[in-house]
């Protein structure tokens, strides 16, 4: 079920001048995730979560989120 929804899903590419943020990739994508990832624990869907994220966000998301992990 993971490996089908890293193959499936769109990888999240940040383009703030054609509005494309990730809530607006979450929002499209999410439900899907939910749906279709019920059965993932929410470690696996945030990993999931992750994995989609192109270069540019994943850096972003290590160096702001990740360090506010205790």
């Amino acid at each position: 079920m993971f490996e089908h929804l890293v193959r499936d899903l769109p990888t999240f590419n940040y383009e703030g001048d054609e509005d494309e943020t990730f809530n607006v990739w979450y929002t499209r994508y999410g439900p899907i995730i939910e749906d279709r990832g019920k059965a993932l624990s929410d470690d696996r869907k945030r990993n999931l979560i992750v994995e989609k994220l192109d270069k540019a966000a994943y850096k972003t998301y290590s160096e702001h989120v990740l360090p506010l992990k205790p």
